[in-house]
């Protein structure tokens, strides 16, 4: 079933859906950016999660590499996050120099986690020494991407050999999904690497105001 709906994926207008997705999120943003105005209206963000969930869940269901998103490039198979990576994940990191506007205002995995937060009101509050395993991530993300650029055979160290479920990165996920109850945000505050470079980018706009 998970290959049937993949191949449905792949084979469809889906990736002209998501591109025409991205170049409204920028006009949006332009919008936004000369009326000063705010995107209150939660209907966008059920639209774009609509529309690019599959792109978010599907390495963490079926993947070539034991870590998923990153070795996109010398993937043998392509899933739907590997064939737009190029163009998406640039897309995301622009569209976050205004604050993190993508990950706040459409970004899937965070109207998820904000619903999830709604849904249970227990917290766990964490050390604040836990904010460093994003930059580590993040870190751990850029040099494997440079590293994969100048050799390929770099992901033989996560390579799987057959695009199948991965328990060990599905358990991983679960935990993950069952923390963002209790943890508002917690992929997108601990974990993402796109919006860890969103939150260093905010911080040094942040400074940059502060000294003008």
């Amino acid at each position: 079933m998970i290959d049937d709906l993949l191949n449905l994926f792949l084979n469809s207008n889906y990736f002209i859906l998501l591109y025409i997705s991205v170049i409204i999120a920028f006009i949006l943003l332009l919008s936004k950016l000369f009326r000063k105005t705010e995107l209150k209206n939660n209907t966008l963000k059920i639209i774009y999660f609509i529309i690019f969930l599959p792109v978010a869940a599907i390495p963490f269901i079926k993947c070539y590499f034991n870590v998923p998103f990153i070795f996109c490039k010398a993937c043998p198979r392509k899933c739907v996050f590997g064939e737009v990576r190029p163009f998406i994940i640039p897309s995301f990191l622009l569209l976050n120099l205004d604050k993190r506007f993508w990950c706040y205002k459409l970004c899937p995995c965070g109207t998820l986690q904000d619903y999830q937060k709604k849904l249970c009101k227990k917290r766990i509050k964490l050390p604040s020494s836990f904010t460093y395993l994003r930059y580590i991530i993040l870190l751990f993300t850029v040099i494997m991407v440079i590293l994969l650029i100048f050799n390929e055979n770099l992901k033989n160290l996560f390579f799987v050999g057959t695009y199948k479920i991965i328990i060990p990165t599905l358990i991983i996920a679960a935990v993950i999904f069952f923390l963002c109850f209790f943890i508002p945000r917690f992929w997108c505050n601990y974990i993402c690497p796109v919006g860890s470079f969103g939150d260093l980018i905010l911080k040094i706009e942040n400074k940059i105001k502060g000294k003008i």
